[in-house]
């Protein structure tokens, strides 16, 4: 009995690309335009449905530019933190781009689900995006926390919607910086984008 785990069973992006002959990349080729074509008639789904749902309510029930507002005059007010900030941001960044193997974990961080693919470990390009994500998160996060001139409701306030955000930008969620997405779409020519679209437009209407 086999004792591999999903993991080691997994193939690179690289090897899958490898192992495909001319037949298939020209049928993931075609069947990505029509990819195309759905993900076009997708946005202008969104786009219409928007307008009929939210028609001309406040831009901002839930006070998140408030929220935004107060924390960049409380930066404004301190540059020092704000240098600071963009300076430790950018020292690891000069980090992450040099080295040729991913940084440390921390003892004490917990492992990221959304990033236990193989493809985050050992390909370099994975490796630099998902640093640098971690990397703006911790900038962000710390900004919050150095806003001196923000009550603590307000700094959880600014901290929960920071987070939201930081989630929705996280590179698993499009589709050209998920591996396990690309992976899936060699492995069926294309095929599960496409059906993915298609799907979303149902969900839209």
């Amino acid at each position: 009995m086999s004792t591999r785990t999903d993991t080691n069973e997994k193939k690179s992006l690289t090897q899958l690309l490898s192992e495909q002959n001319l037949d298939a990349l020209q049928a993931l080729n075609l069947t990505m335009a029509e990819a195309m074509r759905e993900s076009y008639a997708l946005l202008s789904d969104i786009l219409q449905t928007r307008k009929l749902a939210f028609g001309n309510l406040a831009d901002d029930p839930l006070g998140v530019n408030q929220s935004f507002l107060k924390l960049g005059q409380g930066l404004a007010a301190n540059p020092d933190q704000l240098l600071k900030a963009n300076t430790q941001l950018w020292q690891g960044l000069m980090a992450s781009w040099t080295e040729t193997e991913s940084a440390p974990r921390h003892q004490n961080q917990k492992p990221d689900r959304r990033f236990s693919d193989p493809e985050w470990s050992v390909n370099p390009i994975f490796q630099a995006m998902k640093r640098t994500y971690e990397l703006n998160t911790q900038w962000l996060m710390s900004l919050i926390d150095t806003a001196d001139n923000m009550s603590d409701t307000e700094k959880r306030k600014a901290r929960f919607f920071a987070q939201q955000t930081i989630d929705a930008y996280a590179p698993t969620n499009f589709f050209a910086t998920n591996p396990e997405v690309l992976r899936r779409m060699i492995e069926t020519k294309g095929i599960s984008v496409l059906d993915g679209l298609k799907q979303a437009r149902k969900d839209i209407k």
